[in-house]
């Protein structure tokens, strides 16, 4: 019976697989349309004059981290996402660009997927075939649904600024438990070396990921210091000495984070960039309005889709939290310290900008709140499974899972596409000629990518930009006039410059191409 069982899921491990790939190769070929917008111009500036001039990437390296150092001192203190703005594929030719997304989707599936399975297979030893299956569901439904995938995917300065510290960070905590339940010193050496190095790395990208990556490796070090404290050493003292170590480097990771962290918050360009965009809100009134927000950020991002892609995990939860020797206590304390936890990810934002959230960070909560919500189910699943074995609801499902196997995935995934379907929305107006147009809006990433494929403004939208591009670059016009777009993809479009010349956006525009003003018609 459990040969059988594993050969099926070893199938729907494949199948998961194929559903992956075939996702993302429209997302990848949408790609190839994708175009530089307004940040990317104004970071990408000098060094693409460097590249321009000398035609060596050592000189662009030098002159990018050299004026990260400027901007510090400047602009900002987020010296790593700074140093990665300044290298931008399209400084090396426009037509270089689709490797934002080739980088951007490439390392957030990879290290959503690694945090996953790491976490399911060293610390619940789950199996490498289940852990992949919750893995690569997960992983799927958090791309698929994301708010808006242009600023996250198709758009390099917010998506490297915010999308890939996201996925650093999720590769952090997964070095982190193959640290822990690494068997050899050799290995858990190495694997705390790398931890040290990426928590510098990451806590020096942007504040929302910094601070929950502190608050997590605090918690991590706290509960890791009471099991040393509380072991005999009448135990395993193997097992004593390998927590011993867990420890010390949990500490060193949380210390050179923090301090990384106190590096960028004291960054005097800080001061200088806050002056321009107002006075900061009280302290208080930015952890209440973050509270606020996360509650509003659950409902929205757990709808139907995403609620039916859980519940298409939760025989396996069963199983694994069945056979887990840990106790899964106090989940009510659990899920209200991990609210708080999620909840905290948009004070920085409410406290530097008042009421306001950038659809670029919006994308990072939302990754987040499918890691917390699947781990709260996990949990609770564990805790009832602890407590009353013999659930009837639980159990049914477990049952399902190995009685009716192909008939509960098949009704599960119907149930998905059917709640994606419902989740559409269509709306036809008419133009100024009386044709009929129609827009269609809350698709799944995928199937934007192929709206956008298969209706030619992908297309369309590449043709308007490099006609423009040719305008950019001919050294007759210094005085740009461009013409609006007349379709704008939802799947890769960010942002255009105005009617109005001065407007930062058309500045940006304006410096990287050495023009004298720059606006549309």
């Amino acid at each position: 019976m459990q040969e059988k069982l594993q050969k099926k899921e070893g199938k729907l491990g494949f199948i998961i697989l194929c559903v992956l790939i075939a996702a993302l190769i429209p997302l990848y070929i949408v790609a190839g349309y994708a175009h530089p917008s307004v940040d990317d111009y104004s970071y990408g500036k000098y060094t693409a004059e460097v590249w321009n001039e000398t035609g060596s990437f050592g000189e662009v390296l030098a002159d990018a981290w050299e004026r990260t150092a400027y901007t510090y001192e400047t602009h900002q203190g987020t010296f790593s996402s700074v140093f990665l703005m300044r290298l931008q594929p399209g400084i090396f030719g426009e037509e270089y660009y689709f490797l934002t997304t080739v980088f951007l989707l490439g390392t957030f599936i990879i290290c959503s997927i690694l945090l996953y399975y790491a976490f399911f297979n060293r610390i619940f030893q789950a199996g490498k075939v289940r852990s992949w299956i919750i893995a690569g569901i997960l992983s799927l439904g958090a791309m698929e649904f994301t708010h808006v995938i242009s600023d996250s995917f198709y758009w390099y300065n917010g998506g490297v600024t915010y999308t890939f510290f996201y996925s650093m960070e999720a590769l952090l905590f997964a070095l982190l438990i193959y640290m822990y339940t690494a068997k050899k010193q050799f290995f858990r050496v190495l694997l705390g070396i790398a931890c040290i190095l990426l928590a510098v790395f990451v806590c020096g990208g942007n504040y929302v990921t910094s601070l929950v990556t502190l608050e997590l490796l605090v918690c991590i070090c706290l509960v890791t210091g009471v099991s040393v404290y509380r072991r005999k050493k009448e135990e395993n003292a193997e097992e004593l000495k390998s927590l011993r170590w867990n420890f010390l480097f949990c500490l060193l990771v949380l210390l050179a984070a923090a301090v990384c962290f106190i590096v960028v918050v004291i960054a005097p360009g800080n001061a200088v960039r806050q002056e321009k965009t107002g006075e900061t809100t009280h302290p208080i009134i930015s952890i209440l309005l973050s509270f606020t927000y996360g509650a509003y950020s659950i409902g929205n991002c757990m709808n139907l889709p995403a609620l039916l892609l859980l519940f298409l995990c939760v025989p396996l939860f069963v199983i694994i939290a069945r056979k887990s020797s840990v106790a899964f206590k106090y989940p009510g304390l659990i899920s209200f310290f991990s609210f708080c936890l999620y909840s905290s990810q948009a004070t920085p934002v409410f406290f530097a900008q008042g009421i306001k959230m950038p659809y670029r960070i919006m994308n990072i909560i939302y990754f987040s709140c499918f890691v917390i919500a699947a781990f709260n189910l996990f949990y609770w699943i564990g805790y009832i499974v602890k407590k009353k074995p013999q659930s009837m609801v639980l159990s049914t499902l477990e049952s399902w899972h190995e009685k009716k196997f192909w008939l509960f995935y098949a009704v599960a995934a119907l149930g998905v596409c059917f709640s994606v379907a419902g989740n559409i929305s269509i709306k036809a107006e008419m133009d100024m000629e009386g044709a009929a147009q129609v827009e269609v809006t809350e698709l799944p990433a995928t199937l934007s990518a192929c709206y956008s494929l298969l209706t030619g403004e992908a297309k369309k939208y590449d043709k308007e930009c490099w006609d423009r591009f040719a305008v950019y670059t001919d050294p007759e016009f210094q005085d740009v006039v461009v013409k609006p777009f007349t379709v704008t993809p939802e799947i890769i479009f960010h942002s255009d410059i105005t009617e109005d010349p001065e407007h930062w956006k058309n500045e940006c525009v304006r410096k990287f191409f050495n023009k004298k003003s720059v606006k549309i018609k």
